[in-house]
């Protein structure tokens, strides 16, 4: 019997070698039966179990049925040797190991055998080797530096379980060692740190009496030491208060995160940091316009860094104020006054830090001026507003979103206040308007008048300041056909033209009056010339000169330029030329601006002393210079050039066309409202003077437009034209307006 039981091992050996399988079931094929001449058993189908005691359970299947008895044996160990464990009956069909004989490889063999014959021809053998199972899932929870691991695993016969961590991933540190039957384990980290790689091996005791590993699961960056929020309140629009649990006990600080999404249907943005903190208390947030907001923390300590916290949410930070219809007023030509209900405490919560008021360009889109308001505060006036200056505001609270814009700007217009005040007493035939003293001084179209009256706005008076005295009974027409004066009223010039009814001679008189001293002194020149010559004045240029111009219109017609001194009564003709005709002039201190025709000269710019300055072509302008009015632009003036308004700059020797002032009889320049206001029939235009585009138009079929000349009063905010012989009084009413 013992020859056969080693000749049956060393055939398990040499069979192992040639026909065995340690995977799955193996199973030669064609088997016959004895019947035939061949003996081959037919065992198939075998299953190992582990069970959890250690013993192992083997199931097979017998297809053949004629052995006379089945081998049982086993190996442990990579190079284990094998071991018969059992000889069983033949026809059976399952065996239980209860050795409890175990290591990593165990593999387990079964066979059959009949007496007679030869074992490595009639015998066949199946192996299995011994699975364990695996390690399934490991899980962990926190709090501060307290750790709870828990796994789970097949390995319900495991002798021991043993718990490692890693802070960086290398080197690794026993935490504990626990019994088979355990599968969670507690327990404190005692370093200063946030995260570690955590391990849970299964071990086996194995037939050696040494524990081995089964198999492992690593829970991969585990954090601890987290801080948790215990309170998170919001204080106002800007700032937050947090309430900090620091669950460490090292001394670290603590990172505030934020992220935001603009709706709840919207995805947040990531997170990111906005503050840093020592404990609890109060943090100013970022502006954002989201509502929606999460809030995190982690903790900081010697360049470590925890993982975040668990988010606490803030919906509705803040809401814009609501501006409504009627809370736009206009106060004065430079401030409006906004006023508005806040949308915070239409949600039942008040605003308790500031609104925000932005202020831009809105052509140039540039921002003006930012302005924090108390937000007790529910109106507001903007001040120093440039009219000229098209704007555009958003009033906002602190976070929250930003409303459109509105957008405003100045609205001119004249409302007449006070009509032919001129016609109680005189008819007007030429008037000048000292608009700082706030003064008209005009001669009277009365006849045989040979005097100027002044009227006082202040007083609501009238006065004769001057008054040659001589008696112009026998004279027809005008005695004073234009005059000059100086803005203080001390020197002031006239003069007229006589003709002789018999002869046909023209003769013209020049008087002047200077009051400098407080006594009037009287000069008088007179001027013999033909009857095609007439005599304007221009005007002052020193205290004792006065430049008077001949234009002569025959033919192609001439212009002199004459500088008188009164006070020696010495006369010297400064220009002269042909082919030239007078058609207006500006003196401006020491520089005499003549508009003139023909000759291809358009404007000519002279010195006191009559030298050229610019003699500037005629179709550069176009015919003739109707008007020359000062500019508020420096080294500027407005001409009115055929009926076109050009802007030109005596420095550089350039004009600038007003594209939209076509067409015009006459303008002013109303500067303090950056407007220029000019008249074509019925309708009187307001041009922005900075543009020279025009804002709007006045139309009014029942009244001409058509003045002769004007004049601002800022005192007043008042605009005085001459219409024929009288003189209206306008209130310039500037209003601001909202334009969307």
């Amino acid at each position: 019997m013992k020859k056969y039981i080693l000749f049956i091992l060393f055939f398990i050996f040499g069979l192992l070698l040639s026909n065995c399988s340690t995977g799955p079931d193996f199973e030669r094929e064609n088997s016959r039966d004895p019947a035939a001449g061949n003996f081959q058993p037919n065992m198939h189908s075998l299953q190992v179990e582990l069970n959890n005691d250690k013993t192992v359970t083997l199931n097979w299947k017998d297809g053949s049925g004629f052995e006379d008895g089945i081998i049982i044996a086993k190996s442990l160990g990579e190079n284990g040797l094998f071991t018969i464990l059992d000889t069983l009956s033949a026809n059976s069909v399952s065996y239980t190991d209860n050795s409890k004989l175990l290591d990593l490889n165990t593999t387990y063999f079964i066979g059959g055998f009949k007496n007679g014959t030869t074992p490595i021809d009639s015998s066949r053998f199946l192996s299995r080797r011994l699975d364990f199972g695996e390690m399934q899932e490991i899980n962990y929870t926190s709090i501060g530096n307290e750790i709870t691991l828990n796994w789970s695993s097949s390995l319900t016969y495991a002798d021991k379980f043993v718990i490692t961590g890693s802070e960086d991933g290398t080197l690794s540190t026993i935490i504990d060692t626990v019994d088979g039957n355990k599968s969670d384990l507690t327990f404190l980290v005692d370093y200063e740190s946030y995260s570690m790689d955590l391990k849970v091996s299964a071990l086996l005791l194995n037939h050696e009496d040494e524990l081995v590993i089964i198999d492992q699961k690593t829970k991969a960056r585990a954090a601890f030491n987290l801080p948790t929020f215990s309170g998170l309140t919001l204080v106002n629009e800007a700032i937050i208060n947090l309430s900090i649990t620091d669950h460490s006990s090292f001394d670290d600080e603590f990172i505030v995160y934020e992220r935001t999404r603009s709706a709840w249907h919207q995805p947040y943005s990531e997170f990111i940091p906005i503050d840093t903190v020592a404990s609890s208390g109060n943090i100013f947030i970022t502006k954002n316009e989201n509502n929606d907001r999460e809030y995190a923390i982690a903790a900081i300590y010697q360049n470590k860094k925890s993982g975040l916290s668990e988010p606490i949410e803030l919906d509705f930070i803040s809401a814009p104020p609501y501006i409504g219809e009627n809370v736009f007023t206009s106060v004065s030509p430079t401030s409006v006054k906004l006023t508005w209900i806040d949308g915070n405490s239409e949600a039942g919560r008040p605003s308790t830090y500031q609104f925000e008021l932005y202020l831009y360009n809105s052509e140039t889109d540039e921002l003006l001026r930012q302005i924090n308001i108390p937000p007790s505060e529910t109106e507001y006036t903007i001040d120093n507003l440039n009219p000229s200056i098209k704007y555009e505001f958003v009033l906002k609270t602190y976070n929250s979103r930003t409303p459109d814009p509105i957008s405003f700007s100045v609205e001119t217009s004249l409302e007449e206040v006070d009509a032919f005040f001129m016609a109680r007493n005189d008819g007007i035939d030429d008037a000048k308007i000292l608009a700082n003293q706030e003064l008209i001084v005009y001669s009277p179209n009365q006849y045989g008048a040979s005097g100027l009256k002044v009227f006082d706005l202040n007083t609501n008076s009238y006065q004769t300041i001057y008054d040659t005295g001589e008696d112009q009974s026998e004279y027809e027409g005008k005695f004073i056909e234009d005059f000059s004066i100086t803005e203080n009223l001390e020197l002031i010039a006239t003069n007229r033209t006589v003709t002789n009814e018999y002869t046909g001679e023209k003769n013209s008189f020049i008087y002047v009056m200077d009051k400098s001293s407080g006594t009037p002194v009287y000069f008088k020149k007179q001027l013999s010339r033909n009857s095609n010559e007439d005599i304007y004045l221009a005007g002052f240029i020193s205290e004792t000169e006065l430049i008077y111009i001949y234009n002569d219109s025959y033919s192609e017609g001439k212009l002199k330029v004459h500088k008188w001194n009164f006070y020696t009564n010495e006369t010297e003709k400064i220009f002269e030329r042909h082919r030239l005709e007078y058609s207006s002039s500006y003196i401006d201190n020491d520089k005499i601006l003549i508009g003139a025709a023909y000759a291809g000269i358009g404007l000519l710019v002279l010195s006191k002393d009559g030298a050229v300055i610019h003699d500037i072509p005629e179709p550069y302008f176009g015919e003739t210079v109707l008007q020359i009015d000062p500019s508020s632009v420096p080294n500027s003036y407005n001409l009115n050039i055929s009926e076109t308004l050009y802007r030109y700059n005596i420095s550089t020797n350039t004009t600038e066309r007003f594209e939209d002032l076509n067409y015009i009889d006459s303008f002013m320049e109303v500067s303090q409202h950056n407007l220029i206001l000019s008249n074509r029939g019925y309708y009187l235009n307001f041009t922005d003077l900075n543009t020279g585009s025009r804002i709007y138009s006045l139309y009014d079929p029942e009244r001409n437009f058509s003045f002769q000349n004007g004049a601002f009063l800022p005192n007043r905010n008042q605009v005085l034209l001459q219409f024929g012989e009288r003189i209206k009084i306008f209130d310039v009413k500037v209003d601001w307006v909202t334009t969307n």
